[in-house]
């Protein structure tokens, strides 16, 4: 998506160019820190560049064992042709040799076009959120397309959120191939909350974001979205079909970039959202989890606490990330992660990084805490027999005899390995009567955790 002239893009280039090097004022993070993720470590060395003069490429992980993504204002993968404002490819291959097929565009010349950042595969059917034209002109509407034909025709819906409801630059919350380890039967879509009526795109100030759903069969009808509007006070979400209801899923005071991406990470069983923050362009990302859709959030990486997002590697003027959840490795820890911004950044970006991930076997959901569920599931494993792999049950494991070709349980950290000791099952008993957990290495426990008191 462009903003500037030929005489601006240099101009800012040699000022971006300086941005690892000059002091600003830090924004605190908006988020404690995770006790999951404790770092994000990005391996510069693996960085890949296609499609230049194509940016955004929001990606899905379809049916079919593709991947396919979403960019504007440029050529494509090909780099050649006419230029599209809005462009669909399938991308094939390996994280280290990508190829990609371009297959539908509406052209800049003669029409709206358009842009996107949230494409979804659900049921072999691809979706994809729209806005109108180029720049802010986007912020005029969001509307819903599918194909049924993976990628190579699309129909709009007859309907579309406007601007008047300041639900602006919609993404979908990624699952897994087609929508595999979906928490549920609904699809889940983060939309930028508008505010005011800007000139240019940069971030929202003050930041927030809305959560809606809609039940995965009924995608494309209206009526059946609902808005988050809030927890009740057993903590359990709550939902209106009036867009006026809702209530922010996520803040920052520091400001939320003009898009976003949310996607779901099976092996630590986290949801991750990347966003920007203070200022639009310079490759302030952050990145934040939660074991739900609706938070609670932790900060996983800030730019103004761990540094701008490829500093001293590329130009700094990146604007928007999607992890591909294709590639990431069954345990979650090691990712690659597809972004884009300006200037030679303009294009489809790769980099492969790791996850610093500690997050108790025992906490099956992620939130940090060892309730009863919890708790009987890791009496269940220390019977007598001890426990095994099992790749099909909720954690890895089942009771008994069988396959030890995995890592063990970390409730199983002593000796006798394979068996889940009564002194073992009283440490877990001790998280389940605290208020959680946290990861804390080399802090001279037995197992790495902590409790949390409150």
């Amino acid at each position: 998506m462009k903003r500037f002239s030929f005489w601006k893009h240099v101009a800012m280039a040699c000022f971006l160019g300086m941005a690892g090097t000059m002091a600003s004022a830090r924004a605190a993070d908006p988020y404690p820190r995770s006790p999951f993720i404790t770092g994000l470590n990005f391996h510069w060395p693996t960085h890949q560049r296609h499609a230049d003069g194509s940016d955004n490429w929001a990606v899905t992980w379809a049916d079919d064992g593709e991947q396919y993504g979403a960019w504007g204002d440029g050529w494509g993968w090909a780099e050649t042709g006419d230029k599209r404002s809005l462009g669909v490819t399938r991308i094939s291959g390996t994280s280290t040799h990508p190829d990609g097929t371009d297959l539908w565009g509406l052209p800049t010349a003669g029409t709206r076009g358009g842009k996107s950042y949230g494409i979804l595969s659900v049921g072999g059917h691809l979706y994809m959120w729209v806005g109108p034209g180029s720049g802010v002109t986007s912020y005029d509407e969001a509307r819903l397309y599918e194909s049924t034909t993976h990628g190579t025709a699309w129909t709009a819906a007859s309907w579309a959120f406007g601007k008047s409801t300041s639900l602006v630059m919609p993404t979908f919350l990624n699952f897994g191939q087609d929508y595999a380890n979906a928490r549920d039967e609904y699809v889940y879509t983060y939309f930028i909350r508008l505010q005011g009526n800007p000139s240019g795109l940069d971030v929202h100030i003050p930041g927030k974001i809305d959560l809606a759903r809609v039940p995965e069969t009924e995608i494309m009808t209206r009526q059946s979205w609902t808005f988050f509007t809030g927890l009740d006070e057993s903590g359990s979400p709550q939902w209106s079909s009036d867009p006026a209801a809702r209530v922010a899923v996520f803040q920052d005071v520091n400001g939320v970039g003009w898009n976003c991406s949310v996607s779901y990470n099976a092996g630590l069983r986290r949801y991750l959202l990347c966003t920007e923050h203070t200022s639009s362009f310079e490759g302030r990302l952050g990145v934040f989890d939660a074991p739900t859709p609706w938070g609670p959030w932790t900060t996983a990486y800030y730019s103004d606490s761990d540094g701008i997002f490829g500093s001293g590697q590329i130009e700094t003027n990146t604007f928007f990330w999607n992890f591909a959840n294709k590639w990431l490795s069954d345990d979650g820890k090691d990712f690659v992660l597809v972004f884009t911004g300006i200037n030679q950044n303009d294009s489809y970006n790769t980099v492969e990084g790791t996850f610093t991930a500690d997050r108790a076997d025992a906490d099956r959901n992620g939130d940090g805490r060892i309730d009863l569920s919890d708790l009987l599931r890791v009496v269940q494993l220390s019977g007598p027999k001890g426990f095994h792999c099992a790749q099909d049950t909720e954690d890895g494991y089942a009771p008994g005899l069988g396959d030890h070709d995995c890592g063990r349980h970390d409730s199983d950290y002593a000796a006798p390995i394979w068996r889940i000791t009564l002194s073992e099952l009283l440490r877990t008993i001790q998280f389940h009567n605290m208020a959680g957990y946290r990861a804390c290495p080399g802090q001279g426990t037995e197992d790495g955790f902590c409790p949390v008191m409150e």
